[in-house]
């Protein structure tokens, strides 16, 4: 990286000329995604065939050229430099703003490739402060020395300005070098890359398809006007059954066919957003890149980190890779995640390292387990199991087919079991420093923290629960919550105790 001093960035600079070029492609783009409704129709109409349509045509172009011109305007009044432990933007074309933002209120730096900055090799710098907004500054387009140097220079900075006045010196002594040690955690390969686009929820997209495809029968059947399921039941007692049996044939050979399509779209989807992943390991943290056309590069600084999780389903099972998540303290409400930083394939390796450079003491705590309660199961089948099976099971009695009662007797077996299996596999654990909670009842989730990252833990009951001395946990923390259900009363009085305790005689810093 080339080395550059703050003296350089001291004095107000544009961006290099290329920017003009990023402005332009931002410009069309939100003209496309803005428009493109009225660009189709004025293009399958010919251009204009009315006076109406050539003013509207000529509306648009010259709304569209102005936006141009000032997208290209904006680019020479936009300046950006650092004084003052502070980094400064001056914009506007017909108001002039200056924006300017403390480093101590600067929580992260993401740099971002999108196509056209790969293609000119440039990136987008995303600044990310305390407040509600978030990414209350960017800059468009910088040479990528210049976009890193900006990036370490300012969160060391940010370093030296938290601990001074800190009598750790070995601390002190580390900032300026946070980004400058660099060590890959690992890499997506292919086989990985591959492993992970296997193992997403490819039944969500094939959803989606069924849902278009039923949409778009629907249009051809109001152009048509032929209502295809009806010719087909006027049209069932007479066919043969080879006749039916290549009808069935085809209805399954449909939706195989949509689940092929909705597993290559997934996995598209997935070497798009996660092609050539890296983890990199840094005094501060961790560095995560990824994408093939836009490429995004975010860091996590571990005194941010709130809660770590790592999840598995039946097939990363087999394939022994888990989902990791580090959810980041961030402003705004609490309990709302704000920032998350997510791995969507590792090894448990992996999870380990993450989970022991966020958390260092983890590995010397000694965990004591519970589990929830047995009604928890009780409720959940009655209102979720029983009560809808006895419904669709009735619709049999009032002259329907039989294989209603069949669907509600296999509703309430099959959600029964769900049910027993998710309650026999929720545990929680505590240690003197933290708390970890399992669940699931196909796959596997875990989440852990430490008790001093906690904003807030409140205990919540209907009225079936405070009768059977009963109580949801709801934990809140900068980046997220968890709810722990039907918990002995007197066991989440415990917790809830122990953990405003250590809370308050913790001096550790949150975040």
């Amino acid at each position: 990286m080339k080395s550059y001093s703050p003296e350089y960035f001291a004095e107000p600079r544009r961006q290099p000329t290329v920017a003009i070029i990023v402005f332009v492609y931002n410009f069309v783009m939100r003209m496309l995604k803005g428009f493109w409704p009225i660009l189709l129709v004025l293009l399958v109409n010919g251009g204009g065939r009315s006076n109406y349509e050539i003013w509207t045509n000529i509306a648009i172009g010259g709304f569209g050229g102005f936006s141009l011109i000032i997208s290209i305007v904006s680019y020479f009044r936009y300046y950006y430099f650092i004084a003052d432990d502070s980094l400064v933007i001056h914009k506007g074309v017909f108001t002039k703003q200056r924006l300017s933002l403390p480093f101590d209120r600067i929580q992260n730096i993401n740099l971002e490739q999108k196509l056209v900055h790969r293609i000119f090799g440039v990136y987008m710098v995303k600044v990310d402060s305390a407040g509600s907004a978030g990414n209350e500054i960017s800059i468009d387009a910088l040479t990528r020395d210049e976009a890193e140097w900006i990036r370490d220079y300012i969160l060391d900075k940010k370093s030296t300005l938290l601990v001074e006045g800190d009598d750790d010196i070995a601390q002190a002594e580390n900032v300026g070098i946070a980004h400058k040690e660099e060590q890959e955690i690992m890499r997506l390969t292919p086989l990985d890359l591959l492993k992970v686009g296997v193992s997403q929820n490819h039944l969500r997209m094939a959803g989606i398809l069924i849902g278009l495809s039923f949409g778009f029968a629907q249009t051809i059947e109001d152009i048509t006007q032929l209502n295809i399921w009806k010719i087909a039941l006027d049209n069932a007692e007479s066919l043969s059954a080879k006749s039916v049996l290549i009808f069935l044939g085809g209805i399954f050979t449909f939706f195989a066919v949509l689940l092929v399509i909705a597993f290559l779209i997934t996995l598209v989807r997935t070497v798009i957003r996660y092609f050539d992943l890296r983890l990199v390991r840094i005094l501060e943290g961790f560095r995560l890149s990824s994408g093939l056309i836009n490429r995004r590069e975010a860091a996590l600084r571990l005194e941010k980190v709130q809660v770590v999780t790592w999840a598995d389903n039946p097939i990363r099972r087999w394939l022994k890779i888990f989902t990791l998540e580090v959810k980041q303290a961030s402003a705004g409400k609490i309990g709302k995640q704000q920032e998350s930083f997510k791995i969507p394939g590792c090894y448990k390796s992996h999870v380990d390292e993450v989970i022991h450079a966020s958390f260092p003491d983890v590995v010397n705590q000694e965990f004591q387990t519970y589990k929830i309660d047995r009604r928890f199961t009780f409720r959940r089948v009655l209102y979720f199991s029983f009560i809808p099976g006895l419904i669709l099971s009735s619709i049999y009695f009032l002259g329907a087919n039989w294989n209603w009662l069949i669907f509600g007797m296999m509703w309430i077996i099959g959600s029964w079991i769900y049910f027993w299996r998710y309650r026999t596999r929720y545990w929680w654990k505590v240690s003197n420093e933290y708390i970890q909670v399992h669940k699931g009842a196909i796959g596997s989730h875990y989440s852990l923290m430490p008790y001093y990252k906690i904003q807030a833990i409140e205990l919540v009951a209907n009225i079936y629960q405070r009768r059977k001395d009963l109580t949801d946990v709801v934990i809140y923390t900068a980046g997220g919550s968890i709810r722990i259900p039907y918990v002995p009363y007197e066991q989440a009085a415990t917790l809830r105790d122990y953990v405003l305790y250590k809370v308050e005689s913790d001096n550790k810093s949150w975040m």
